[in-house]
């Protein structure tokens, strides 16, 4: 029942996820997130481990065209962005 409510809330609370590759993303950003304070910061592909690139880029779209997210050219990687 807790499960279920939590949905509901999210659903309610979180409307830009729209779908589960979304909330797994969405999720997945909250925990880089606080991660990036430890000494070692993970990839975020590495996170996502039931998204397909196509699929992550995809929700990364949308979460920019959300303004939720904002990407740009990472500094010594030009094929690597960085959120």
């Amino acid at each position: 029942m807790c499960l279920a409510d939590l949905n509901a809330w999210e659903r309610e609370n979180i409307p830009y996820i729209k779908t589960t590759s979304g909330r797994d993303l969405y999720f997945a950003l909250a925990r880089f997130t606080l991660l990036q304070d430890s000494d070692t910061t993970p990839s975020l592909k590495t996170l996502v481990l039931g998204l397909t690139s196509r699929a992550m880029r995809q929700r990364i779209r949308e979460f920019e065209a959300e303004g939720l997210i904002i990407t740009v050219q990472h500094e010594t990687d030009a094929r690597s962005r960085v959120l």
